[in-house]
């Protein structure tokens, strides 16, 4: 018995020592945290967050927490042959507890904010420094990438940095394979073209590690995945459509990799034209002082993801917004601590080396925040701003509106109104061809108005609903109008 109890103060005392060696790190992240998931929880309650696709995803949620594996009735298909997000069925029972869009926004943010831990553990080995290491998670919570996959506000993709993050530590520093495998492994499940990167892993380890055995291990392994997933799992679950499939040199990711051989020029201009893939690839390298230049070997675990990004025809994926940054936010910026490591132990003296470190940080987070401002995205500014913490007229009548459509009935809602998406039946507004009546109808004029685009589009269409004399108006103030179905 006493040596259980000894044992268990080894234990404490460990862990106690384990706090105060990373208590900044511990602190930093906590602070992000609970600063994101405010932001998050204030931007869902002021309608600032569309249906596309929190709604999309909230509703996708509330099926698999009922094992139910149909169309979602917000797009037509089962989303898991949209994309392969394996991991929301782990976190399905959690939601079962608290069916609502705010839990996959809290997933979402702690996904980014846990991803910090690994990426302060890896500026500490190469700075010696706890504080240094400090300024490298705020560079890292900065980068814009996350705040405008925040702002839009959910998607599977940026839920990849916490398993790159923990991969990266255990590749460039604690060299543990066993867990940089588990960590792989992790990363795959969380959609279709992970396992492109966990294969960039596995070339990273096999080419610059020389483990030969198991870098290929990881190489096969990830390829053979990503064409069960591509090629089976997809089409299984009733679509099918890779992001590759829509690309520049034919209809399959086999058509690029032939493209590279013969056509290498072709492929190179793709990454760069039109300039706005240039653009947001200088945000990207800017938002880390250009400091991923110096560490090429890392870059190289990129390229699946810029692939994704450049090799399609769908002008969103390479733009600056929405999510389709942040899933390259830990590669970058390990790539941009081994630079400057690299820069440190080549051309500064020892003596001064804190200094310019601190320096070097400093710089980086004015130039981030310079993107910021160029993007003129203003993710930062709504933190300070008054109406991001108070409700307008346009809003209370939103949620007035919101509170008179009951728990099951059938809705058709307009792009802001994810709230009622944690339900059996709800649709779009306006209607789509596969959509039935619905028992009401609900929208705003002075929220999202995707995809009619115009107010006028908005009254006109809920003008012929009444005209054709399916429905009523029980509600029409400040912008907000609700429809219920003649019986």
């Amino acid at each position: 018995m006493q040596n259980i109890s000894q044992q268990l103060k080894r234990i404490k005392h460990t862990r106690l020592q384990a706090y105060h060696k990373n208590a900044l790190d511990y602190w930093l992240v906590a602070s992000a945290s609970i600063l994101l998931i405010a932001y998050e929880w204030l931007s869902y309650k002021s309608f600032h967050f569309v249906m596309l696709d929190l709604g999309l995803f909230n509703r996708h949620m509330y099926s698999l927490a009922r094992f139910d594996f149909s169309a979602n009735p917000l797009k037509g298909i089962n989303l898991l042959g949209d994309h392969a997000h394996i991991f929301l069925l782990f976190i399905a029972p959690f939601y079962a507890l608290w069916q609502s869009p705010v839990v996959l926004l809290i997933v979402q943010v702690l996904a980014i904010t846990l991803s910090a831990f690994p990426i302060y553990l890896i500026a500490k080995h190469y700075f010696k420094s706890g504080k240094i290491a400090g300024l490298w998670v705020v560079i890292y919570l900065s980068f814009f990438g996350f705040w405008s996959a925040l702002a839009y506000p959910f998607h599977d993709s940026p839920v990849a940095v916490l398993p790159i993050a923990w991969a990266l530590y255990y590749l460039v520093v604690d060299r543990n394979y066993r867990r940089l495998a588990i960590w792989l492994v992790i990363l795959c499940l969380v959609r279709e073209d992970m396992p492109l990167v966990a294969a960039m892993f596995g070339v990273y380890v096999a080419l610059f590690d020389k483990k030969y055995t198991f870098g290929s291990i990881i190489v096969v392994a990830s390829t053979v995945y990503f064409l069960i997933v591509t090629r089976l799992f997809l089409p299984a679950m009733g679509n099918g459509t890779y992001l590759y499939g829509t690309n520049p040199f034919g209809s399959s990711l086999l058509d690029i990799i032939k493209a590279t051989f013969t056509q290498p020029i072709n492929v190179v201009k793709e990454f760069f034209i039109p300039k706005e893939k240039l653009k947001t690839f200088i945000y990207m390298l800017v938002s880390f002082g250009g400091l991923p230049l110096l560490a090429p070997k890392l870059l190289i675990l990129l390229i699946p993801l810029w692939m994704g990004r450049t090799f399609t025809t769908q002008a969103t994926r390479w733009s600056v917004f929405q999510h389709y940054s942040a899933s390259q936010a830990p590669i970058l910026c390990v790539a941009a601590i081994v630079g400057l490591a690299f820069v440190l132990s080549y051309y500064i003296k020892t003596t001064k080396a804190q200094s310019f470190l601190l320096v070097s940080a400093l710089l980086v987070i004015f130039m981030s925040f310079a993107v910021h401002y160029q993007i003129k995205q203003g993710y930062f500014v709504r933190l300070f701003q008054k109406n991001t913490y108070s409700y307008d007229a346009s809003m209370q009548a939103a949620r007035a509106g919101v509170g008179l459509i009951p728990r099951n009935a059938s809705v058709a809602a307009g792009s802001s109104f994810v709230q009622l998406s944690s339900r059996q039946d709800i649709y779009n507004f306006p209607f789509e061809d596969y959509a039935p009546k619905t028992d009401y109808v609900i929208t705003s004029t002075e929220f999202d108005l995707w995809p009619l685009g115009t107010k006028e589009k908005v009254r006109e269409y809920l003008a012929s609903l009444q005209v054709s004399g399916d429905y009523q108006s029980i509600f029409d103030i400040n912008g907000t109008v609700v429809l219920k179905r003649n019986k």
